[in-house]
């Protein structure tokens, strides 16, 4: 995995399909009002002007490039009621997360893990109650996580400058031990402490 930060807009380029490919993600800012979707096109010369002035590995990237999608960000809070009776939502119905944190697909398998383990052996009369438990288990923990990953989307594009300067020296010190609460959680322990 390979990232550039600079003022304004990042990118995030890493090798998919067993390294055969190499997926470039890059988060600009827009000038035009967007609609949600995960299929529109995006022009890669467009996506090319926008980075002019970057590192020229970035424009050899965007110039191999055989499609490119414009997909949007729209932020959403966190729901504080994930369901009523027995109706509830797991991932990103419940705790839409920007990628900056690159845990959405993560914090939806814990609440499926945790979801499952709510309702073992919940009955018809009973189960309004376990998706409550459901809930309330995971509700902290992914509001923490969609914080966190709003939070990277700031850091990572600040103005060059003093704050700029601190993130990068900390970045290049940083341990995956500080993440030990994200990669250690253990969803069962969380669901019988009830959160």
């Amino acid at each position: 995995m390979r990232m550039w930060l600079g003022p304004g807009k990042h990118l995030v380029s890493y090798p998919v399909s067993a390294g055969r490919l190499l997926s470039l993600a890059a988060a600009l800012p827009a000038d035009i009002a967007d609609t949600e979707s995960w299929t529109r096109q995006g022009p890669a010369e467009e996506f090319a002007a926008a980075l002019a002035g970057w590192d020229p590995d970035i424009h050899t990237i965007v110039s191999a490039a055989t499609t490119t999608l414009r997909l949007p960000l729209f932020d959403r809070p966190p729901l504080k009621d994930a369901g009523s009776g027995r109706v509830t939502v797991l991932g990103d119905a419940a705790h839409p997360m920007l990628p900056f944190f690159a845990q959405g697909a993560a914090q939806a398998i814990e609440d499926a893990w945790v979801l499952g383990r709510s309702l073992e052996g919940a009955t018809r009369s009973t189960a309004p109650d376990a998706l409550r438990s459901y809930e309330k288990a995971r509700h902290a923990r992914t509001a923490t996580v969609q914080q966190r990953s709003i939070r990277n989307g700031d850091l990572f594009q600040l103005p060059n400058g003093f704050k700029q300067r601190a993130r990068d020296v900390i970045l290049r010190r940083y341990s995956l031990s500080k993440f030990d609460w994200l990669y250690g959680y253990d969803a069962d322990r969380a669901l019988a402490a009830g959160a």
